[in-house]
């Protein structure tokens, strides 16, 4: 399977996009109490665009020996600490915040924080990759 290449003119044009569909996403939900139905369906595909920036920009060459692992981990782990009090302070679950309660957000990010803590123990993606790259299933 040959490696996926996407220019860095696409890796920001997918962030500038995914900052404009989540903003307009945030004003119908805020300033038209969401009764934009089409802004709240766009508003779903910028979780997907983050993550595969960050994934495409994770999987570069060199990125674990430059640190930007350990480094991502803590400016999430930063920032999602400093959003929860706001978050808390406005009404949080209580108010609606996030419909499915804290099991939806704290699983995935579980799972992040495991998989970029051992980032040194990369090896185990190229041992299940390894049978894939030979041509047996």
């Amino acid at each position: 399977m040959k490696a996926l290449r996407v220019s860095d003119g696409a890796i920001e044009a997918l962030k500038w996009i995914g900052v404009v569909v989540m903003t307009r996403d945030h004003v119908n939900k805020d300033l038209f109490n969401a009764t934009l139905p089409g802004l709240f369906e766009a508003g779903r595909l910028c979780l997907p665009l983050f993550v595969f920036v960050l994934a495409y920009t994770l999987a570069r060459p060199g990125t674990l020996a430059s640190g930007a692992y350990l480094r991502t981990l803590k400016r999430l782990a930063s920032f999602g600490a400093l959003a929860s009090a706001p978050f808390m302070a406005l009404g949080g679950l209580l108010a609606g915040g996030w419909q499915n309660g804290w099991s939806c957000a704290a699983t995935p990010c579980a799972g992040s924080s495991a998989g970029l803590t051992r980032a040194d123990r990369i090896t185990c993606w190229a041992r299940w990759r390894g049978p894939m790259a030979r041509g047996r299933r």
